[in-house]
């Protein structure tokens, strides 16, 4: 008996990678977003809010992705969560 459960359980066993990690926001939960520098540009932007729409699979680099939509403009983009901060 003991042997039937520990077979099913090695069927549903998640990998230790993707165990360990989950995403920190919310679905619909308002972020700040900061851009990735000036890349050629003469100021670097201010950190805009987003709504997190989708929470996206752990990619094989290990960082952990959203696709988040803006508040203020008709934009969409794909994110990591190093680039998120909490909203105040």
């Amino acid at each position: 008996m003991q042997r039937a459960t520990a077979s099913r359980c090695l069927v549903k066993a998640v990998p230790n990678h993707e165990a360990q990690m989950s995403h920190a926001y919310a679905l619909n939960e308002d972020v700040l977003h900061r851009g990735q520098g000036p890349q050629g540009r003469v100021t670097v932007e201010q950190p805009k809010v987003y709504t997190i729409i989708q929470r996206l699979p752990i990619e094989a680099d290990g960082r952990l992705r959203y696709r988040i939509r803006s508040k203020l403009e008709n934009i969409e983009r794909v994110a990591t969560e190093d680039q998120l901060s909490y909203c105040l």
